[in-house]
């Protein structure tokens, strides 16, 4: 049994039933128009996941070749060093000759 209030001791209280707001017919270009935004809320949702999904592909892609600089960097560097430890050699050598042929 529901609650009554105190001014009513003898009344059950009786709440009414909620109606629902009738509802207009919507023209044809309501309709279209309604259609027009969901069309263009759906192209949106579609548009955002797309970036996303770029982006991410885009991040990986970064981190891929930042870690390849890295390495092509160790690369040069190992190569630049190399390359002045054999100029070094070719001028030793180059000394050796010349000292044989002066002799």
């Amino acid at each position: 049994m529901p609650l009554t209030p105190w001014y009513f001791p003898n009344q059950h209280a009786v709440t009414p039933e909620p109606q629902e707001p009738a509802k207009p017919e919507m023209s044809e270009r309501e309709v279209r128009s309604l259609r027009r935004k969901q069309a263009n809320r759906d192209s949106a949702r579609k548009s955002k996941l797309r970036k996303k999904v770029e982006v991410e592909q885009l991040s990986r892609k970064k981190e891929e070749l930042c870690g390849e600089n890295v390495g092509l960097r160790a690369q040069l560097t190992e190569t630049e060093s190399r390359v002045t430890d054999l100029q070094s050699k070719n001028s030793s050598l180059k000394e050796q000759i010349q000292a044989y042929l002066n002799k």
